[in-house]
């Protein structure tokens, strides 16, 4: 009997969830989204997640001192008004008095039953002070730390050369912030939209014991809406947050399904059962046809990568041979999806000050063919030794390569041997993001929206290249210290050339990511560099 009625219940409830979709309601009633995310996230500790997923969910459950806007520029956030100095050093951020952190039953697995009077709630300055300690700490080894490296001392408390007390951060009062820099830039401000600069309550990291982030039980939200239920390998579903007092997101819920199973994705848009999808240029065609309102950012490069973690191409005279014996004019024209050639490496989504990087910086390009020039580098690379190469790509680019591969055979003789493998995108992606590969066509999609950050994942020998070179690090540190827009550009310039003239890789043309909104829905939104998609301002159409 108690059977039966809990599946009455259930079906009762399943049954208001659908009627709450399809009516026309407003934000102070709400109603309930799906969306897809390719990946599940690993954590949702903001301070140490990664990738475009995590990033999702934790934009519509945190909020930091400043937020990026639909066009990509900065506005106040929890900060209700920000000051700064005159030397540009100092930055004072009043806080907003009307957040709290939401807390509900889940917590009871940290607090117990009296979990609604286990820690003061309020979002107060030392819940940032907090934050950007822990992001800064060796401890901690967060992924994006150097994003925060202009901070007073960040850098060099990063590295364990000065203690944490000595960083730039402190709490002036409970409801104010004070941040000093070590050095300007126009990307401070922009630092603290991503997810290393979220708020962190110690009382509530401290109760989780080291497990903050990996569940609904042991996560806490201040955002515009709160994590409720994280079923593992299947979605996330998201509540609206009752605690945030100056911001109501318009869905009552939405709920992240797990999948990457691009033609489900497409299909579940089109029959409006998802409510935003990011969409393969395949299926834009259809999508339209079918009502679907589609967002183009352009935020991918595809190019000619090598990885220099690979013995036989870590060597530079090699890669140079290689790229100064091609024409690249087959493999741009066997492109799909391609929007326009690529003039450098950081793609058009990156801005500086509102304006796309592409925009107002000098064409870079790829080395010129110089037959003569790549058979002197091959000569002094090899000798006497044989060289073996793979090539990757996707199936759209095998007959283009392997002319490219037939010019390499013609030029350099019996001593080179290379093969292709087309693979599926999936596979492709998965093969170069595991460092299984020599060289690759590969489409480079970025989370970035600067060009800060898009040159800081080639940092350290990160990057899908994996190249190690002192000389580019201290570019990049030069890169970080920029402050005006003109700076900005000319050590990006640099540090690209410096990439492109080692022969690490060669851009070759940009190409859009695709975001879909079903026709039943208006207000969702992604950011600009096209990596996070909003749900919070979400209505029904």
């Amino acid at each position: 009997m108690k059977s039966i009625l809990k599946k009455t219940i259930c079906f009762v409830l399943a049954l208001t969830v659908c009627l709450s979709f399809t009516g026309c309601l407003g934000r102070d009633e709400g109603f309930d989204l799906r969306c897809p995310l390719r990946k599940e996230p690993k954590v949702l500790d903001p301070q140490i997640a990664v990738g475009g997923e995590a990033a999702t969910v934790i934009a519509n459950c945190f909020e930091g001192l400043m937020r990026l806007d639909a066009s990509g520029t900065v506005v106040p956030a929890m900060a209700e008004s920000v000051q700064i100095s005159t030397d540009g050093l100092t930055y004072t951020f009043k806080l907003r008095e009307d957040s709290r952190w939401h807390l509900n039953s889940n917590h009871e697995d940290i607090f117990g039953e009296n979990y609604e009077t286990a820690i003061d709630t309020r979002v107060r300055a030392a819940d940032f002070v907090f934050a950007l300690k822990r992001a800064l700490s060796p401890q901690t080894a967060a992924f994006d730390a150097a994003k925060l490296f202009m901070i007073k001392n960040a850098e060099a408390v990063h590295s364990g050369k000065k203690p944490i007390s000595e960083l730039g951060v402190k709490a002036t009062s409970e409801y104010s912030v004070e941040i000093r820099l070590e050095y300007g830039g126009s990307d401070f401000l922009h630092s603290l939209t991503e997810p290393i600069a979220m708020p962190c309550c110690e009382a509530f990291f401290n109760a989780t014991a080291g497990k903050y982030g990996l569940g609904e039980s042991s996560i806490i939200c201040n955002g515009p809406f709160y994590l409720s239920y994280w079923t593992k390998g299947t979605s996330i579903l998201l509540r609206r947050n009752p605690d945030n007092g100056h911001f109501k997101a318009g869905p009552t819920s939405v709920t992240f399904a797990f999948t990457d199973d691009e033609r489900l994705i497409a299909d579940n848009l089109n029959e409006g059962y998802y409510a935003m999808a990011p969409l393969r240029h395949t299926d834009i065609e259809n999508a339209e046809s079918n009502g679907v309102k589609i967002t183009q950012v352009e935020n991918t490069v595809h190019s000619l990568v090598f990885n220099c973690a690979d013995e036989t191409v870590s060597s530079s005279k090699l890669r140079l041979a290689l790229v100064r014996a091609m024409d690249f004019t087959e493999i741009r024209y066997a492109a799909q999806g391609a929007s326009s050639t690529a003039n450098c490496l950081i793609p058009p989504s990156c801005t500086v000050n509102g304006k796309s990087y592409v925009d107002i910086s000098e064409p870079i390009g790829v080395l010129g063919q110089d037959k003569s020039l790549a058979k002197k580098y091959y000569d002094e690379h090899t000798a006497s030794e044989k060289c073996e190469l793979t090539i990757l790509c996707s199936s759209e680019y095998e007959k283009a390569v392997r002319k490219v591969m037939q010019g390499w055979q013609q030029l350099f003789g019996v001593s080179f041997n290379a093969r292709v493998e087309a693979l599926e995108e999936k596979v492709l992606l998965e093969r170069i993001e595991s460092g299984e590969f020599q060289c690759a066509i590969a489409p480079m999609t970025t989370l970035a929206s600067t060009p800060l950050e898009f040159m800081e994942t080639f940092e350290n020998g990160g990057g899908i290249c994996r190249f190690k070179s002192e000389k580019l690090d201290d570019l990049i540190s030069v890169l970080r210290k920029a402050g005006s827009a003109e700076d900005i550009v000319a050590k990006c310039t640099e540090a690209q050339l410096y990439l492109i003239r080692s022969g690490v890789l060669c851009p070759l043309f940009y190409a859009p990511s695709y975001y879909g909104e079903t026709k039943s829905v208006t207000g969702t939104g992604c950011t600009h560099s096209g990596s996070v998609m909003l749900l919070y301002d979400a209505q029904p159409a």
